[in-house]
């Protein structure tokens, strides 16, 4: 028998089960399947059929009876299914992050890292990865083993690259290791394990960024941030500002927030000051 991984109860609401009404009922997880009891009904879903989760957002038409929520949809015999579980937000929480780690842990992706270096094309050859779900991001392991850090991620694109010789569909992650903006390209056989990778990262580069919303940066910091990102942390903060006087005072405030650290022999600016920036220069581009 396997491994319960999750077993709580919650309300939930599945497609053509007691005419989309929510009923309360128990929620049983493994590593194969998620099981929704309750309400006269039991519903199997087959974790490989899976084909997107999403956290929090709920479709109109049960908007008004659920806040914390997980969608999950999935096929079976060609046929498109959703359910959607109601919790608190911590078993909700805790149930997401059990459940993308159930689908995604252990598949094996294609990878190119880096694909970028700086401004600079790498001719990096495509290896195959393990993936990993870690606390802090996702980790990908095999001949070239790396780690996109979510709080380091400054970008996010799908697009067709070239992989293994010819066009697929490529996550092409844009993060920052070791003091260099990284391009990294990750792409998934599986369309399904694709699609809930790129909806783990949204979700987890939204909390990242949620944590900034009430941060607020003075033009000068701003000017002093900006700086230190377009020059990798190689530029002198004094410098960056039209009254130097002011940078002590600016760069306190900045290292408060968690903006700037002090470097062996430099102010370098954190991943969370990257994902403020890079924030602040897509309002303006916008």
């Amino acid at each position: 028998m396997s491994t319960l991984l999750a077993d709580f109860r919650a309300r939930f609401v599945a497609d053509d089960v007691n005419d989309g009404e929510p009923v309360p009922g128990r929620i049983v997880m493994n590593r194969n399947q998620l099981v929704l009891a309750g309400g006269g009904e039991r519903i199997n879903v087959p974790l490989d059929a899976v084909f997107d989760l999403a956290v929090g957002h709920v479709p109109a038409g049960v908007s008004e009876f659920f806040d914390d929520s997980v969608t999950v949809a999935w096929m079976d015999d060609d046929r498109r299914h959703v359910a959607i579980v109601e919790a608190g937000r911590e078993a909700v929480d805790r149930f997401a992050s059990v459940l993308f780690k159930a689908h995604l842990n252990g598949t094996t992706v294609a990878v190119v890292h880096p694909a970028r270096l700086g401004g600079r094309v790498i001719d990096t050859p495509v290896t195959a990865a393990t993936v990993v779900l870690e606390p802090e991001g996702v980790a990908f392991r095999g001949e070239r083993p790396f780690t996109v850090i979510v709080s380091t991620v400054t970008a996010f694109a799908w697009e067709e690259r070239t992989i293994a010789g010819r066009k697929r569909p490529t996550l092409v992650v844009t993060h920052h290791e070791d003091d260099t903006d990284v391009e990294s390209l990750v792409h998934v056989p599986d369309s399904r394990k694709f699609n809930v990778l790129g909806r783990y990262l949204r979700r987890e580069h939204r909390q990242v960024v949620a944590d900034l919303e009430d941060v607020t940066v003075s033009e000068e910091g701003l000017q002093i941030l900006v700086g230190l990102h377009a020059a990798s942390g190689l530029a002198d903060p004094g410098n960056l500002l039209d009254d130097p006087g002011q940078a002590d005072a600016v760069l306190a405030r900045l290292r408060e927030k968690g903006l700037l650290v002090d470097g062996e022999g430099a102010t370098e600016i954190t991943s969370r000051g990257r994902v403020l920036v890079n924030r602040r220069l897509e309002e303006v581009n916008n």
